[in-house]
């Protein structure tokens, strides 16, 4: 006699939902812009989130179109690139986790100035810009987050120009590298792996270099045995030493 099993279990269209929310509020707890937040607050916010699934290459907003979104990196990476004038786009940032992004003022009728794009597999929020700009008219806290938020991005802005017009080539690109190490780095038998694709075009154009000048500094570097690199994939050997190439 053939013991009786029981039916397969599905997970329910509840159960699922109730999955998706609490790792939309998972997010959203490790993101400083709402660090101030409540339980009651955030699950009044997470209503209207939708959560978005991003693979390399996959764009996750155009330069011009509308600013309809508010976006929260949870996990991965993304390009930020603005058209030049013959009409190349160019990356002028590499964002990681929590990076805020896209509608961040809550303007209205605007356009997104810059596209996004995933580098790697990326996980995130995204946050309709009328609710975000509703909560924005009520939230003191949210309000103050959004210009700590900007005035962050323009310290940067102001840093990385300042960088550009004073620093040599090697210099600047030893401290891109620092930076993206000290985001994205994975530790692995005393060395530091990126996981992020990063082209020579891409390294040159976030320090204002040529590709040409770009490949002779990674040269230099492969050959002070200081970073290890090939096609899309870079590995700092010693992190002391670039440190020290970026003036740090």
């Amino acid at each position: 006699m053939f013991k009786e099993q029981a039916p397969p279990s599905f997970p329910t269209a509840t159960a699922v939902t109730d999955d998706r929310q609490r790792t939309s509020l998972r997010l959203l707890r490790r993101t400083p812009l709402v660090g101030s937040f409540s339980d009651a607050d955030l699950l009044a916010l997470e209503i209207h989130t939708q959560m978005l699934q991003r693979w390399p290459g996959d764009l996750v907003h155009g330069h011009g179109d509308d600013a309809d979104y508010l976006f929260i990196l949870a996990t991965g990476a993304v390009k930020i690139s603005r058209p030049s004038r013959r009409g190349q786009d160019v990356v002028f940032d590499i964002f990681g986790p929590p990076a805020v992004f896209g509608a961040v003022s809550g303007s209205r009728g605007t356009g997104y100035p810059d596209t996004a794009t995933a580098l790697t597999h990326s996980q995130l929020l995204a946050i309709p810009a009328a609710a975000f700009r509703a909560m924005l008219e009520t939230r003191a806290d949210l309000a103050l987050g959004v210009l700590d938020e900007l005035a962050h991005r323009h310290e940067r802005a102001q840093q990385h120009i300042r960088r550009l017009s004073s620093e040599e080539a090697g210099v600047r690109i030893a401290a891109r590298l620092l930076e993206l190490a000290d985001t994205f780095g994975e530790p692995r038998e005393g060395c530091i792996d990126l996981p992020i694709p990063l082209t020579r075009a891409d390294l040159a154009a976030l320090t204002g270099v040529t590709p040409e000048t770009a490949s002779r500094v990674m040269s230099r570097l492969r050959a002070d045995h200081i970073v290890d690199s090939g096609r899309c994939w870079t590995t700092i050997l010693d992190r002391r030493r670039l440190a020290a190439a970026a003036g740090h």
